[in-house]
């Protein structure tokens, strides 16, 4: 019979095998007579349809002795039940029901191996309401151990799914908020693009104004925020706030500059408050104070004194000499070392003609090196040799201004300045301009390069020359475009409500590197073990999934090789398998993958290799240099399905049909089945509303066909219908609630 068979005919042939089983002998298909179930009592009553004991007795009355009675709640099987010849053939046993309706299915078999017909029997449960629990597992992999696979917001999506459900603490979710949501601070070293790491900070209602560096690599920076310091930390990719003295955080607002001290060495750091210096150290995470090494003269002078290593400081003196009618220029070098919690200075004295006021700006971190601006087109380069400052003139085409940034580095033998420049945009510049000029030099004053560094948009919150390397801090904008599911607050109004369904709600998640094949495992064996029958379990799988050379599909850990699919890859029987072995009767499995739902119409029976997808893709392809026959993939991921259906009572939702791949869509900052699923989730929750609020929380959503629908329409339409969602609603025996 070709095409779908008409209504009536259907009828007639459901209401003809009815009669035949209630009239006609039980005849096996090999001749046995079968065992007939004569009637199925709910708490001893043949009539009762209802019970209000979820616990609820349960009476099969037969024609004859039987050895075994199988069971099903909801789709579901349940353990195997082996009874004793009985005089009345009467079996008594209990059956823990899950849900307001429950349909049950028995089937009894006799010693000879040979089953009855099955009865069917639908139980509503009166009593008080159930408590049912919900446990979620939710796993995503953005950040693969093969980079080119990797992906954008696959993490985001496990995260937001649990998140829906309140699953994050405060400190995940703050580290959740910087991540997605959070400015992306970058440390370039060296322009045009070596850059070294990266920090996300996520502020609501501030920004960051200014990064000061605080050690010689330039992996560490200062940020005075508000009565705050907060050190960031590029190698580890962390900031924390620090204890320094409060005079130092008030006067650091007017300029931080000319109160920080690198160290040399990179142990720790220097501030300055009044006459006091305070030394930070970044393996204690302490603060230390000790006397300064200068008089107040000293620190209030143009020319600062700098640190030098070993604790060592160097302050330089200016006065004006005449010989004669010739005025001269007499430089008093102060060094001073720390020796047992004394100062001790020595003094190093030179000569240059002409009255050029220098100042000095910098110095190499032995103090050997010496570099001095003046107030013309010239700078005084001075370096010890043979116990004295041996000083000269430097002809710098540029005359060093207030604010510039001079650094001279002994191993690059080279000068390097930055300076600041600003052009309001008038008649002749049509445009506003901003940003810094980077020049470097040889000793003897020669321009060796020269760079500009455009900063219109402000990006840049932190540079500094540091022995010959340009260290910038650039700002990008978050990874996620915008909330668009969510704002903060109904994040935590809907964290704090829960699921009106469940009493209570358990969550566990596998980010990224938590991923492994061997967690993922761990977990789908450890999580559901409390699980019972009332209770409902969710699964949400996000990132890439692909098929193996014998068409079987597998989640991609974050550790998988996919150039050979089976190692490291987690089997979907596997996972069905293992959510098989939970008592709860509600069982939910979302995959937000490629290959997740029919995967390719047809696809290459010897495949060896996977390619990586396209920009926005969730996945891989099979591919071989070639073909050896084709096969019908849907057809075999159908099928592969269907073995689970009798057993399982699994239903099924999964992101892509046919020949698609699900997709990250970049505007909605999730993958596209995620944004629909959650989208679809808040709306119901909304109940007409255009905001949540404690009201509209209380209510369950359940995974109804219209709701399925909306979820199908959406992903078509946010996707342009580049995708398609393959939902399957395999157990319609049960209900699954969303919410």
């Amino acid at each position: 019979m070709l095409g779908r068979p008409q209504p009536d005919y259907v009828k007639t042939l459901a209401k003809a095998l009815a009669i035949r089983q209630r009239y006609l002998p039980h005849i096996s298909s090999t001749g046995t007579v079968r065992p007939e179930i004569k009637s199925v009592l709910i708490n001893g009553d043949q009539s009762g349809a209802s019970s209000d004991q979820q616990e609820t007795d349960i009476t099969v009355l037969t024609n004859q002795d039987i050895q075994t009675i199988t069971l099903s709640l909801n789709g579901v099987s349940l353990p195997n039940i082996t009874v004793q010849p009985n005089v009345n053939h009467r079996y008594d046993f209990k059956v823990t029901l899950s849900q307001a309706v429950n349909t049950l299915q028995v089937t009894v078999v006799d010693a000879a191996g040979t089953p009855s017909f099955t009865t069917e029997k639908v139980v509503r449960y009166t009593g008080r309401p159930l408590d049912a629990d919900l446990y979620v597992l939710a796993v995503g992999v953005s950040d693969y151990q093969q980079s080119e696979y990797d992906l954008t917001f696959a993490d985001k999506d496990a995260l937001d799914f649990i998140k829906l459900y309140g699953g994050l603490a405060d400190t995940e979710y703050k580290q959740y908020e910087d991540k997605f949501f959070g400015t992306r601070y970058q440390l370039i070293k060296n322009e045009p693009n070596e850059i070294s790491s990266e920090i996300r900070d996520f502020r609501a209602y501030s920004a960051v104004t200014g990064l000061i560096p605080v050690d010689p690599r330039g992996e560490k920076w200062l940020e005075i925020h508000g009565d705050k310091a907060l050190l960031w930390d590029f190698n580890t990719a962390s900031k924390k706030e620090i204890r320094l003295p409060s005079k130092f955080r008030t006067e650091a607002i007017y300029g931080v500059n000319e109160l920080l001290y690198i160290e040399p060495e990179g142990n720790g750091f220097y501030c300055r408050t009044d006459d006091s210096l305070h030394y930070y150290s970044f393996r204690t995470d302490s603060l230390y104070t000790h006397s300064s090494p200068f008089t107040a003269n000293a620190w209030a002078a143009l020319s600062r004194p700098i640190l030098l290593n070993g604790g060592r400081w160097v302050y330089a003196e200016q006065h004006p000499l005449y010989r004669g009618w010739e005025a001269v220029d007499s430089i008093t070098v102060h060094i001073a070392t720390n020796d047992k919690e004394k100062w001790k200075e020595q003094t190093h004295h030179f000569v240059l003609p002409g009255s050029l006021m220098p100042t000095l700006q910098t110095a190499t971190s032995s103090g050997d090196n010496l570099l001095f601006s003046t107030v013309a087109d010239t700078a005084i380069y001075a370096e010890w040799n043979e116990n004295v400052y041996h000083a000269r003139k430097i002809p710098i085409p540029k005359q060093i201004e207030y604010g510039d940034i001079l650094n001279i580095s002994e191993k690059k033998q080279q000068i390097s300045l930055l300076r600041h420049y600003f052009t309001e945009a008038d008649e002749k510049n049509a445009k506003e301009e901003n940003g810094y000029h980077h020049y470097t030099f040889d000793l003897s004053g020669k321009l060796q390069d020269s760079l500009q560094l455009s900063d219109n948009d402000y990006a840049t919150k932190g540079i500094q020359m540091i022995d010959g390397n340009l260290y910038k801090i650039a700002t990008l904008p978050p990874m996620a475009v915008s909330r668009n599911l969510f704002s903060a607050n109904e994040d935590t109004l809907i964290a704090n409500a829960g699921p009106a369904s469940f009493a209570h709600i358990h969550t566990r998640y596998l980010v990224n590197e938590q991923a492994t094949d061997t967690a993922i495992r761990e977990s789908l064996q450890s999580f559901f073990r409390t699980t019972k029958p009332a209770d409902q379990v969710v699964i949400f799988l996000a990132g890439h999934g692909v098929l193996d050379s014998a068409y079987n599909f597998h989640y991609a850990a974050h550790n998988m090789d996919f150039s050979r699919v089976r190692t490291h890859g987690v089997a979907l029987q596997e996972i069905i398998e293992e959510i098989s072995k939970s008592s709860a009767n509600r069982k939910l499995l979302m995959i937000d993958a490629c290959h997740s739902g029919n995967v390719f119409e047809h696809i290459d029976i010897d495949t060896t290799h996977m390619t990586a997808g396209q920009s926005g893709e969730r996945g891989s392809k099979a591919i071989r240099s070639q073909t050896a026959g084709q096969i019908d993939v849907a057809t075999v991921i159908n099928t592969m399905f269907d073995n689970f259906t009798s057993s399982s009572g699994l239903t099924i939702l999964s992101a892509s049909a046919g020949t698609d791949v699900a997709y990250e869509n970049p505007s909605l900052s999730n993958g596209a089945f995620t944004t629909a699923f959650l989208n679809t989730l808040i709306n119901e929750l909304k109940h007409g509303r255009i905001l949540l609020d404690t009201s509209t929380l209380d209510q369950p959503v359940i995974l109804t066909d219209p709701l399925i629908n909306r979820i199908q329409k959406e992903v078509i339409q946010v996707t342009n219908r580049k995708q398609t969602p393959d939902i399957r609603e395999i157990n319609s025996d049960v209900q699954i609630a969303i919410w």
